[in-house]
């Protein structure tokens, strides 16, 4: 498997989700990273230094896509519902 390099910003940004109560596993499953790895970001980056622009921008549109799937699930479920009182 090949290893994913993840940039500062974005080291951050998941240091800051880890911040805001989400455990070090999920963020490590949801986005296959070793667990060395992740206490390695948390050495390097002062955790009080985590909330920059670009890291709220991150999370910004990490919610925006949570959103965006809950919604065309909703659509496709509705466009169901419709066919099937349409149908005779």
């Amino acid at each position: 498997m090949a290893r994913i390099e993840y940039g500062e910003e974005i080291q951050k940004s998941l240091l800051v989700l880890y911040s805001r109560g989400s455990t070090i596993d999920s963020i490590c499953k949801e986005y296959g990273i070793p667990r060395y790895e992740f206490h390695k970001w948390m050495n390097l980056h002062d955790s009080d230094k985590l909330e920059t622009k670009e890291v709220k921008t991150f999370l910004q549109i990490r919610e925006l896509k949570q959103q965006k799937n809950k919604l065309e699930e909703e659509i496709l479920f509705l466009n169901e519902a419709i066919n099937l009182l349409e149908s005779p």
